[in-house]
């Protein structure tokens, strides 16, 4: 959508989104106090150290790290950008948004793109309700059978992946969205009809095992279906088709999209998206019931491309939750050409990863090995598979028929593909590999690297993306080392808000030692004065926008879990941080001149001087310390008193 949104609508959407009923939608929240807590779902744990905040709309991992406010948890789960996050957050709270620089004409065209969405998502969503009735009845019957005795699919999968049925029939969906007031023209254009030659619908999709396509934000936007009639001039798999959608295109990131596109759709993506974040990689299969299978026997991070081959946009879509990939394709001669032609694709994208070969086990494909050798069989073979570089390499030398001019253009076809990997170090490994494995003189070695021409992989759908320009950066362990001190005063500032301007005023951020904290508060501050307002809702905005660091983490940290010291204590409460950081910084300077002087470095006499003086400021805060609630005298400790007081001016 064009224009900008505004940040007071920003503000406002964050506001009005239920936090904990937003995070509870994927994790399990238990209260804790005043806050909610439960699994981390960023990583695997045992033991809830995953902490969300309801009033400040933030959430915190005291395990790994990841952190951030509602938008941030949106974007991170559903794989979206700020905008669309913002969007869907928008949706959930029924907030309309207004965007800047849009002309009357634009904003109501908008609206009436996202009205005609909204209408064919609910259409669909009303068509997967009747696929799962359908299932139970007795037209079902065989369709149940298949999957569970044939396929071997539990009822928790089968919910998981709200697996249906179409009947043996002409026009039961058809009659059945007539029922529900949907117009036959949607049900045609999101492909759930067609066109009779004589005039009305019939139902496309006929005496088949059903499965919901969800694009990687959750929303339902088409069907695929598995044939049960064995008919040998039926398709053993159809999936919504995307002409009948080609006029419903709406603006994005700049690009015209259509509601569904198969290059651009990754089945199982919306259940496997847990999975894929906690194991940190993806396991890229070919069909949907391998991805099924594979789910019900602990491998949740399954995946399958849609259409026929793996393309750039899809890998676009993985990569925003991993940088892993372990590509598991059918254990046949096709299998094998897929793998080769995903290779190169995943390396372009700067995607590192695994190849998992079938036929090592004599399986045709990922549901067979499951179903017949087990879950442990799968894992054995992904522990022992191959990385993608030395899969490649391994293959195309497999190929290689001997002669010299042979041996030259596999060297030439391997050197297309390694010209395409982003990183260097990588390109040079696995030119050396290619090197010893061929036996191939270095010189000449370096001439095929310098003439190689990187190898073009077009996307199917004849668009540009570019999987590089879509970064996940998996959460770090927890590396909180600020001092206990400075982590306190942190709390304070971030709970209440007028404190950042005093402590700037008073000097009292001189006094924290951790840089990165003392520049983040100031940047703080200096918004907060920028704005000439300022609350611990507005502090929650300008911190997401601040760099990723241990200060912006602690910062977080201090917002999740409500303040331990109560509004009215905080004057005293500042003090007593202040002064024991004013202390501690103090002692330092003490150690470092009376080692200058022991060295008989620099002017003794002067050093001498100014250590006495140390310790005369020293003794004066010690003695504070033992009779708190005292102001600070200017003249005994420094230049410029701190003076914090409980009648500091508010800014609101």
């Amino acid at each position: 959508m064009a224009g900008r949104i505004a940040d007071r609508v920003v503000r406002e959407i964050v506001d009005r989104s239920d936090m904990v009923a937003v995070v509870g939608d994927v994790v399990k929240l238990t209260r804790a106090g005043k806050e909610w807590r439960g699994l981390c779902p960023f990583h695997g744990e045992k033991t809830a150290s995953f902490y969300v905040n309801g009033h400040t709309k933030v959430y915190m991992c005291h395990g790994c790290s990841a952190g951030g406010d509602v938008v941030q948890f949106v974007r991170e789960m559903r794989g979206l950008t700020f905008v669309e996050a913002v969007e869907w957050l928008a949706e959930r709270a029924g907030i309309r948004i207004e965007r800047e620089d849009v002309d009357p004409q634009t904003l109501q065209r908008q609206q009436q793109e996202r009205s005609q969405r909204a209408r064919l998502l609910e259409l669909n969503g009303a068509a997967l309700r009747w696929f799962r009735a359908t299932l139970q009845r007795p037209a079902g019957q065989k369709a149940l059978r298949y999957a569970t005795e044939k396929r071997g699919l539990g009822v928790e999968a089968m919910e998981r992946f709200g697996i249906g049925c179409a009947p043996d029939a002409w026009d039961g969906l058809c009659a059945f969205l007539a029922s529900q007031g949907f117009a036959a023209e949607d049900v045609a254009r999101v492909g759930l009809a067609a066109q009779r030659p004589g005039g009305g619908l019939y139902d496309r999709f006929r005496d088949r095992l059903m499965f919901p396509i969800y694009s990687t934000a959750g929303d339902l936007v088409a069907f695929g279906g598995r044939d049960l009639s064995d008919r040998p001039d039926a398709a053993k798999y159809i999936n919504s088709p995307e002409s009948e959608l080609s006029t419903l295109e709406v603006e994005h990131n700049n690009r015209l999209w259509t509601f569904f596109k198969k290059s651009h759709v990754v089945f199982g993506l919306w259940q496997a998206r847990g999975g894929i974040r906690r194991l940190r990689c993806a396991l890229v299969v070919e069909g949907n019931l391998d991805v099924i299978t594979l789910h019900q026997a602990g491998f949740d991070n399954a995946v399958a491309p849609m259409g026929t081959a793996m393309t750039q946009a899809q890998l676009a879509e993985l990569r925003r939750f991993t940088e892993r990939v372990i590509l598991c394709m059918d254990g046949d001669k096709a299998g094998r050409a897929a793998t080769m032609k995903a290779i190169p694709l995943a390396l372009a994208a700067g995607l590192d990863g695994k190849v998992v070969w079938l036929e090592r086990c004599g399986a045709k494909d990922p549901d067979e090995l499951v179903r017949t050798q087990g879950a442990a069989a799968m894992q054995s073979l992904i522990d022992g598979a191959d990385d993608l570089v030395t899969a490649f390499v391994d293959t195309a030398i497999g190929e290689w028929d001997g002669t010299i001019a042979g041996r030259v253009e596999v060297g030439r076809r391997v050197e297309s593909v390694l010209a395409t990997i982003p990183n260097p170090l990588t390109r040079e490994l696995a030119r050396q590999q290619l090197q010893s494995r061929l036996q191939i003189p270095l010189e000449v070695q370096r001439e095929l690297a310098r003439t190689a021409q990187p190898l073009v992989v077009d996307d199917e759908s004849g668009q540009s993306a570019d999987p590089r320009g879509l970064t996940w950066s998996a959460p770090r362990p927890a590396d909180l080392k600020l001092p206990r001190k400075e982590l306190d005063l942190a709390e304070a500032a971030m709970w209440y808000p007028a404190l950042l301007l005093e402590l700037v005023r008073s000097g009292g951020l001189d006094y924290v030692s951790h840089e990165g904290l003392r520049v983040a508060l100031a940047e703080l501050c200096a918004r907060a004065e920028a704005a000439g307002a300022a609350d611990t809702h507005m502090l929650r905005g300008w911190l997401m926008a601040l760099p990723e660091t241990e200060a912006r983490r602690a910062l977080l940290g201090a917002l999740v879990q409500t303040p331990h010291v109560e509004e009215a204590s905080l004057p005293l409460h500042v003090e007593t941080v202040l002064d024991g950081l004013e202390l501690d910084g103090l002692l330092r300077s003490q150690a470092d001149l009376r080692a200058r002087v022991r060295a008989g470095v620099g002017s003794l006499e002067e050093d001498a001087r100014t250590v006495f003086d140390i310790s005369n400021r020293i003794e004066a805060l010690r003695r504070r310390r033992q009779s708190p609630g005292q102001p600070h005298s200017a003249e005994s400790l420094r230049p410029v008193g701190r003076g914090i007081t409980s009648d500091s001016q508010e800014i609101h």
